[in-house]
């Protein structure tokens, strides 16, 4: 739980498998790896990117620069709770 004067950055997108036979969200310019199970995870990204430069946020800015990197490390999570629920299903993920 956070205390009460913390501060951070969030963003919430969708993971969907029906996402990776959308032509739409397999252009490059909305992923960094396509096909993609996230919708437009490269919006998601430069939103919290340019966020984390506003309020200084220089290491939060440093590990989001690498789009694929951050793309890789969802998918492990996701497919981990995939795995742990058994159900690979539309769900909303939230990036903290």
């Amino acid at each position: 739980m956070t205390s009460e004067n913390e501060f951070q950055l969030f963003t919430s997108l969708r993971y969907d498998p029906l996402l990776l036979s959308s032509e739409e969200n397999s252009r490059s310019i909305l992923n960094f790896v396509t096909p993609s199970p996230f919708y437009m995870l490269a919006y998601h990204r430069d939103r919290m990117v340019e966020a984390a430069q506003h309020f200084d946020f220089f290491e939060v800015e440093k590990k989001l620069q690498d789009g694929r990197a951050l793309h890789e490390e969802l998918l492990k999570l996701t497919q981990s709770h995939i795995e742990r629920s058994g159900k690979d299903e539309a769900m909303k993920v939230c990036i903290v």
